[in-house]
């Protein structure tokens, strides 16, 4: 019979414990501060199991319950960042949303090609940016190097892949998008955040739609000193500097609808900061 990773077991036997603490190593000197108790396996996997009567049991998820009396729910979280360990005192119970900001606290968030969820490699962007200093589109380097748009427009416009470094004067503005100059958006963007005309009268002043209007102030506030902060307050938000690179984090493992649940945001504000329209500067 095929063993199944079991989250919770009710009926937890001395044979298990003894079990268990066969394979503890309390010695010193284990972990970042030398005081983690590591389980002994075998396995090269990260988190350890155990088998019990057919199923598996993570140790960490065991040691927590043989400790507190109690399964953490919904899951047993490292302030080590150790996953073999086993010490109570390193164990924490949390949510997923827990985990992951304390990966970003901790700097611990994979970047690019490191992260397993990444489809392209380092060598890649630079290619990518390299194609962006002829002038070519998005739209044409994506088609010229096998890509999706939707992966190549936020690295040509400097919303992912930051830490491969920007060759000097490349362009990170939507050559197709962008409709006013920089004196135009400089004079748009100050008008409108100092007072606060709507985007309908703005747009009639540049002859641009109130729609189009609203995508050049929001897209380039960062033209003008403080619009970023006074846009984010514009538009009501609930989240601070900490959330947002949370949600970037996030980004790579979960759908903008989840994150969008997770802090009760609406989806267009979670799709706002994966385009780089909020919180640029985060």
């Amino acid at each position: 019979m095929k063993e199944k990773v079991s989250r919770n077991i009710l009926d937890v036997d001395d044979s298990l414990i003894k079990r268990f603490w066969e394979k503890v190593d309390k010695s010193p000197g284990q972990g970042a501060n030398g005081d983690c108790w590591e389980w002994i396996s075998q396995s090269k996997d990260s988190y350890q199991r155990i088998s019990y009567k057919n199923q598996l049991i993570y140790v960490h998820r065991l040691s927590f319950f043989l400790h507190h009396g109690k399964w953490a729910n919904p899951m047993t979280c490292h302030t080590c960042d150790n996953p073999r360990c086993v010490n109570p005192t390193h164990l924490f119970e949390g949510t997923n949303l827990d985990n992951v900001k304390d990966m970003v606290a901790k700097k611990r968030h994979t970047l690019g090609s490191k992260n397993n969820w990444a489809t392209i490699t380092e060598k890649d962007v630079e290619k990518i940016l390299s194609a962006r200093m002829t002038e070519l589109s998005a739209t044409e380097i994506a088609k010229n190097l096998n890509l999706s748009s939707s992966l190549v427009e936020p690295i040509i416009y400097g919303e992912n892949w930051k830490h491969v470094k920007r060759p000097d004067g490349i362009s990170n503005i939507n050559l197709k998008s962008r409709i006013l100059n920089d004196n135009q958006l400089i004079q748009a963007i100050t008008e409108k955040i100092t007072t606060n005309v709507s985007y309908k009268e703005l747009g009639k002043k540049f002859g641009l739609s109130s729609g189009n209007m609203r995508y050049n102030v929001r897209k380039f506030a960062d033209l003008v000193p403080g619009a970023s902060d006074w846009l984010n307050i514009e538009r009501g938000s609930k989240l601070n500097k900490f959330d947002v690179m949370v949600i970037k984090t996030m980004l790579n493992t979960h759908s903008i609808k989840q994150i969008s649940a997770i802090f009760d945001v609406a989806v267009g504000t979670v799709q706002d900061i994966k385009k780089g329209w909020r919180w640029k500067t985060v």
